[in-house]
This record gives C-alpha cells, structure tokens and sequence, in this order.
C-alpha cells in the first residue's frame, strides 16, 4: 500500500460499521490506505477525495451512502432495496448519476458479511437452526455467485479510473475438508453399541455389511470409514482439513475417544490441519466447546484454534461469542446445510461483527459453498446432475476468484461418487 495514492472518505460520522467495511473493502482486498474526515477543511497531499453521504454536498467524487451504516443500536426488519439480476444484481441502488457507483457498496458489502438478517429471522428448524428458505439473499439468487467479490471488482475498475492502484483480485483457490463425525465404522464403539449392531445386522439381512464389521475387527479389513492417503496428494495444490467430533453418544460420535482414535487423527495431520467439531449440544455453550477443545488438544499435543459446529447449529451471535470466549480463531460454519450456495455471498473469509455490540471481533469466518450431506439427505440429485453443478461452480470461482471450500464426510467416502469428486478437485 505504501507509495499508492490514499482515500480520504469524508463522512458526517465514522461508525464501527464503517470502519469494519472500509477496513475490509480498502485495506484487506483493494490494498489501498484510506482515512476518515468529518472536517470539511482537511486534505491529504495526492489523495482521492471520496464523500460517502445520502446527497452530494461537495465538489469531490461521491458515493451514495443508504444510511445502513450510520444505524448503530438499529436492526432492520425489512429486506433491503435490490435491482438487477443474477451477478448483476446489486443491494441498496440509487438512481443519482453523480453516485461514482449506482449502489451503496458499502452498505450492501455490509449487509453480507454482517449475517445482517440472522439477527431478525426468528423461524428454526428442529435442531434450532435457521430456516434459510425465508433468507433474503438466497430467496434473490444472490447467494449463486461470490457478488461481493463481484462488487470489489466493480470498485477496483473505478478506482483505476482515478489513478489508484489496486490489488488485482485475488486468485482461486480450493479448500476440501472433512467433518468427522465418527472416526471409525466398526471400531472403538461401547460394548452395548456393538451388540446392538450385530443384532441390527442379522435381523435386517444385512448379511455383508455383518461379514465387513467381523473381518474389520479381525484386523483383515480397513475400517471403511479411514481416510485413504490416495485422496491427499501433497502436491496437488489443494488446502486439506479436517474438523474432528470428541464428544460421544447420541447426535454425536458413536467412537470412544481411545488411543486408536488420537493415532488416526495424528495420521490425518500430515495432510491438512485439524479443527474441532463441536457437538450438538455444545454449539451455543462456550463450556462445553471448551471442554471439547481440550479433548482434542490432548489428543493431539497442539492448541485448537479452527472448528466447524456439527449439524451447523448454531446461533448468530451466541455461537461465534462462545468460540471467541473459548480461543477459537478461524470458523467454518458460515454455509447452508441443505443446498449449494454462498450465505454470505462472499467465498473471502471475513471477521465476523457482531451487529448486538457494534463489535468489530477476532473471528475469522471462512464460509463454505458445498456440503456432501446436502445432496444426500436433503435434495434429490443424480451423480450426473451433482457433477454439472459442481462444475459450475468452479467456472465462478476461477472467473471470479476467491476460495472455494468443499464439505465432506469421511462416511461419504463409501461412496465411489464422493471418492471421485475428491480426487478430481485434488488433481484439477
């Protein structure tokens, strides 16, 4: 940034919402210094002049400003202004040819990365997570495209115009990882969750899957849920991770947390790094994600600083409260659970603000776009169909750029469509 004509942005009041976008926008992606004036009066040598207001009232470039980020202590109930259609679509628009752009980016970059709506919608589901057919953006189809990445660029190539040199945009890159729910198929499990299986077994026929459990524990099989190191190879340009469930029992890991366990996830570390998963129970508790977290430290001899909530529950801003209070520093909860597509139409990670405080936080999000469980247990999807869509979404993705983080399960590794989806996003 140094040597790059600044931004001087004048504005009638610098709020924390302001200074969070502006800090996002300017400094993290466009990599352009920037500053605040109240003071008609003040100037910076060479700077880009920029007022930021619901009228132009000077003779400087201006950007119209919706009012979004002066509302400090405010919440919304109703959606946002919206135009325009697919990646052309745009929040808070204004009709003012003097606008240096024909929306409020700010406010709507705001909107996004703020989870804004997560504060205001009430109707949950039965694991207390939001209904997100009721979520504005996805209900608008915004949520199909990385928009604010889209956004950025629009800024970027209006900026050139005035001189300033801007970070190109940032280059595609992949995450896969893994959410581990239960460690091993057949092994590791409490006496009565192995005689109830058995039993399970022979009276519904399932005579293979009986053969499969008794030669695992006879060590002459693989357990079929242990990530093969095929799917990891090292130069294959791919970010790998792994979020690993401690607490045992119902809604959460059928496996004990025994030496075998710690061994598996000390082999997984020389492919990726690992992130806890906390349990169904935990994901609005920091006590009990702290409980966990230490599981997994011990298990491992290293500080847990990534997670990803099981099942995705959680509670916007409870849950990302309790990470913070517990030393988590990255979350990978941020997507939907139940079809494709960008919730905070951003693949970019992002601090998270907590809009009840007016809180700038230490939280990194890193939202993802795509979870196996979605096409298994909540669309109907062919293989061919699952393939055409993921292809879409890296055409976006490399057009766009930005991270593209895949969910699977290692359970789904079973399957020979998810094995091969893996493999192709490690060899692409």
């Amino acid at each position: 940034m140094n040597g790059n004509r600044p931004i001087l942005i004048y504005t009638s009041a610098v709020t924390n919402r302001l200074k969070y976008v502006c800090d996002f926008v300017f400094k993290r992606n466009l990599q352009v210094d920037y500053s605040f004036s109240v003071n008609n009066s003040e100037c910076i040598d060479n700077a880009f002049i920029l007022e930021y207001s619901a009228q132009k009232s000077r003779k400087f470039s201006w950007l119209f400003s919706e009012g979004l980020l002066q509302e400090e202590g405010h919440l919304r109930v109703e959606d946002p202004n919206f135009s325009g259609e697919a990646r052309d679509s745009v929040l808070f628009p204004s009709a003012e040819a003097d606008s240096l752009l024909p929306f409020d980016i700010l406010s709507a970059v705001f909107y996004c990365l703020s989870l804004y709506q997560a504060y205001t919608l009430k109707d949950v589901d039965e694991h207390g997570r939001l209904n997100y057919q009721q979520w504005f953006l996805r209900r608008k189809g915004l949520d199909q495209y990385p928009i604010v990445e889209i956004w950025l660029d629009i800024l970027r190539k209006e900026l050139k115009k005035e001189g300033i040199v801007c970070a190109d945009t940032p280059k595609y890159k992949r995450t896969v990882s893994f959410d581990i729910d239960h460690t091993f198929a057949y092994l590791d499990r409490t006496v009565r969750s192995n005689l109830r299986a058995l039993a399970g077994d022979v009276l519904k026929g399932r005579w293979a899957m009986l053969c499969e459990r008794i030669a695992v524990w006879r060590s002459t099989k693989e357990d079929p849920f242990v990530l093969s190191e095929r799917l990891f190879p090292l130069n294959g340009g791919v970010e790998y991770k792994f979020f690993v469930l401690m607490k045992e029992g119902e809604m959460d890991s059928l496996n004990l947390n025994t030496e075998r366990k710690e061994k598996e996830l000390r082999r997984l570390r020389k492919f990726g790094s690992i992130g806890l998963h906390p349990s169904y129970q935990a994901g609005m508790n920091a006590e009990l994600i702290a409980k966990e977290r230490k599981l997994l430290e011990s298990a491992l001899d290293e500080s847990i600083t990534q997670s990803r909530h099981h099942f995705l529950r959680q509670s916007i801003p409870i849950s990302q409260e309790a990470l913070l209070k517990c030393g988590i520093q990255e979350d990978y909860s941020i997507g939907y659970y139940d079809r494709p597509g960008l919730m905070a139409c951003c693949s970019l990670s992002f601090p998270f603000y907590n809009i009840l405080s007016e809180e700038h936080t230490d939280l990194e999000i890193f939202p993802f776009f795509w979870m196996d469980s979605m096409n298994r247990y909540y669309r109907a999807i062919s293989e061919d169909d699952e393939l055409i869509e993921v292809h879409r979404w890296e055409d976006v993705f490399r057009f766009h750029g930005g991270r593209a983080c895949y969910v699977f399960h290692n359970d789904s590794m079973v399957l020979d469509r998810y094995r091969f989806l893996v493999t192709s996003l490690s060899e692409c």
